[in-house]
């Protein structure tokens, strides 16, 4: 047992110090949704895919399209990341100045590029992925070994510079400026080489063709330009964009064309060398937004931000083929001239599509939006998440997949839990249904109806043949899952019941309203038997421990309680949060609680004791859920950040009063007296205090529930020396949390800790 140090000044003025666990930090997840939504790339080798957003990366096997490592940035809002051509090295520029170099296969992170500068704005690999160009906002142009992590040589430009990339064979550089111009600099004696001037506006895209012979550049004066890469001299000036600035310029294999896509809905194919119009390709409803060729020179693929992808013929300007598939704009678009495929990123997934046929071989998704719940199955192999949107999302959790999306709600669906046995998954919505799916496939089984308002919880009960719901329509529900009859609808709350759950053995129904009440109810007659009373706001949750009888409450007052199930009374008060809180979980055994806070912690709690053991730290906003695990080693979390991720929380899983800390004290000891209490024996039930003192006098041991009732008590005599003190605990006493206190007699003044009896 875990000792408890007494200390006992002169006079009986006590104080009290004990060796208390030490609160863990937990700050690396072991899985995380999928990062997608900012950008993505395709390794040059096309061996693997880059997903990233402002949060973190994820890559993926481009022949296979597993998930290979997934990583969270501490450093939150990543602006820009590329890959390596070999898909080994991921590097990663976040807002100001952070640049991370990362093993693309673990996640791993490899080294900090430190750099001076306010900001970084752009990242680059060299195409033999040896060498690192990164573009600084102090007028400074790095250059770094990706072996070895050390900066080979600083460039120093005249004007910021917002973009740098290598040439081909890297020996160059070009960098594009605030001042309308590119530049052009020799890697190895970091001289400029010529500067590129000629446009009126913002050069926004400079890229060399493959042979490295010429450059093009575009800008927001509507035009783009061909240079001569040796010599810088103007080969040619595309004009014939009119309306909208150029976003992007790139040129085919053979460099004898380039194309240039718009603000003004086109792209355009040119003649490199006569700087003459080929063709303009129509058919976006919105900005193209990207483009690239494919199939040798006699096609081009473009993007869009109304979401589409589109092939076209470039002799005849049609358009062959539309990718339909994004549901937002598309930003970004890769060609793997290897296998045919074409990889296209969004703001909601990225795509792997069949460049033959048009059709997509595989959808990425991330975490996009909020994620308001999260829960295992019974093995923790599977996850199911819910966001505000009209479907649940299913996942694999050992093969990193994203199996389907349960779609069946006409609004957002607000709970998604399994089974018992894990083979169907129960989804409740904000248009009052209920749904059944079978787990595995996703299909679904039964829509139940009743409710007049949204539901916001539903759960099986452990034989899978009842389902309750709480609804904003202030009531309880109890359905038959089979015959999707109501078995009773409970009544009383005066607001919304925002989650009602079973006790252990099923005998009580717990409901939890904004009303700022829970109530305790009688499963087999539907009538009130508790109404627990003492938060100072509404209500935002309720759980019932699987074992025990245990009760957690939460509430916008930044507190959460645990009440006595049987009894109705209250038991602790938890007040460790600094925001209101979202939800509480109790492990299988529940002598663990985890809570999920708006203060963007998660954090474990001692049942038996209510001491605080861990904080969870890694989400960039609040967190809205979390949960344990069927064995109690795991807990997920679903953050406003959008993520879900996976906690290694093993060595808490007995959730006993043993737990120690690195820094376990010895007893403290003044120059009046020192008492050693132990716990009680949990043979004989006796409560032991050691000690010696250089004074005398009484003092009176009591026993009390948390709730303050005293159910025993005991006058000692300690005299000066060693003392002592024996309080055996009443045969009759059950099994639970009690309150221990040393009362000085002849001043009042009291010390008191928290024990657990477990006979």
């Amino acid at each position: 047992m875990k000792r408890l140090f007494l200390t006992l000044a002169l006079g009986f003025c006590i104080t009290i110090t004990y060796a208390r666990t030490q609160v863990d930090t937990l700050q690396n997840p072991i899985w995380t949704t999928p990062y997608i939504g900012l950008g993505s790339s395709l390794s040059a080798n096309s061996s693997t895919i880059l997903t990233y957003n402002q949060y973190g990366f994820t890559t993926w096997d481009a022949s296979s399209q597993n998930l290979i490592a997934t990583h969270q940035v501490p450093t939150n809002n990543i602006t820009t990341a590329d890959i390596s051509s070999s898909g080994e090295r991921v590097v990663t520029c976040s807002q100001k100045n952070i640049v991370n170099l990362w093993d693309a296969k673990t996640g791993r992170v490899i080294s900090t590029l430190t750099t001076k500068s306010e900001y970084v704005y752009s990242t680059r690999f060299s195409q033999t992925g040896e060498y690192i160009v990164i573009a600084c906002s102090d007028k400074a142009v790095q250059i770094w070994n990706t072996t070895n992590s050390k900066l080979v040589k600083t460039i120093t430009t005249p004007k910021e510079v917002y973009f740098a990339v290598f040439n081909n064979s890297g020996d160059r550089i070009i960098t594009c400026s605030s001042d309308n111009t590119a530049s052009i600099w020799d890697v190895n004696t970091s001289s400029i080489i010529t500067t590129l001037a000629g446009h009126t506006a913002i050069v926004t895209s400079a890229s060399y063709s493959k042979d490295d012979k010429h450059i093009i550049t575009t800008s927001q004066d509507y035009t783009a330009k061909i240079w001569d890469a040796n010599t810088g001299a103007l080969v040619s000036t595309l004009a014939g964009h009119h309306v909208g600035y150029i976003n992007s310029g790139r040129f085919s294999n053979s460099g004898n064309f380039a194309l240039t896509t718009s603000f003004d809905e086109t792209a355009k194919v040119w003649d490199v060398s006569s700087g003459k119009l080929i063709n303009s390709f129509y058919g976006h409803k919105g900005v193209v937004v990207s483009g690239f060729f494919y199939n040798t020179d006699n096609n081009i693929i473009t993007t869009g931000s109304d979401g589409t992808v589109k092939i076209w013929d470039i002799n005849s300007g049609t358009n062959t083929a539309t990718f339909a598939g994004h549901t937002g704009i598309v930003t970004t678009a890769e060609y793997n001239n290897a296998d045919d495929r074409i990889v296209t990123g969004s703001d909601a997934s990225t795509l792997l599509w069949d460049a033959a046929t048009g059709r997509y071989i595989r959808q990425f998704k991330g975490n996009i939006g909020v994620i308001n719940t999260a829960h295992f199955n019974s093995t923790g192999t599977y996850m199911v998440t819910t966001r505000k949107n009209n479907f649940a999302e299913l996942w694999n959790i050992n093969s990193d997949t994203h199996i389907a999306n349960l779609e069946g709600h006409s609004s957002y669906v607000s709970s998604a839990n399994f089974s018992q046995a894990g083979d169907q998954v129960l989804t409740a919505g904000w248009d009052g249904a209920v749904n059944i799916w079978q787990a595995n496939t996703g299909h679904l089984l039964r829509t139940i109806l009743g409710h007049t308002q949204g539901i916001y919880s539903a759960y099986f009960n452990n034989a899978t043949t009842r389902i309750l719901t709480a609804s904003a329509d202030s009531t309880v529900r109890i359905w038959n899952a089979e015959t999707r009859d109501s078995i009773f609808t409970l009544r009383g709350h005066t607001s919304d019941v925002l989650k009602a759950c079973y006790n252990s053995t099923e005998s009580h129904i717990v409901s939890a309203s904004r009303d700022s009440t829970a109530k305790i109810w009688d499963t087999k007659k539907g009538t009130l038997l508790y109404t627990l009373r003492g938060h100072k706001d509404e209500l935002t949750n309720v759980t019932c421990s699987t074992a025990g009888n245990l009760i957690a409450t939460t509430s916008r007052d930044n507190t959460v309680k645990i009440w006595d199930d049987q009894k109705g009374t209250l038991l602790f008060t938890l007040n460790k949060h600094s925001g209101f809180i979202h939800s509480a979980n109790f492990n299988s055994s529940g002598t663990l609680l985890v809570t999920a806070s708006y203060d963007s912690t998660a954090k474990i709690w001692n049942t038996q004791s209510g001491e605080l053991l861990a904080t969870i730290n890694g989400h960039h906003g609040a967190i809205n859920m979390a949960n344990f695990n069927h064995k109690g080693d795991r807990i997920v979390t679903a953050g406003a950040d959008g993520t879900a991720k996976v906690w290694d929380v093993s060595k808490y899983i007995d959730g006993s009063t043993d737990i120690k800390s690195d820094t376990d004290q010895s007893p403290q000891t003044n120059t009046d007296i020192t008492i050693t209490t132990l716990h009680p024996n949990p043979s004989t039930g006796i409560v032991t205090v050691n000690g010696t003192t250089q004074v005398s006098g009484n003092v009176i041991m009591e026993i009390s529930m948390i709730d303050g009732k005293i159910i025993q008590h005991k006058l000692c005599s300690v005299q000066s020396g060693t003392n002592t003190l024996t309080l055996p605990l009443d045969d009759s006493l059950a099994n639970g949390t009690y309150t221990l206190t040393i009362r000085n007699a002849t001043n009042n003044k009291t010390a008191s800790t928290v024990f657990v009896l477990n006979r």
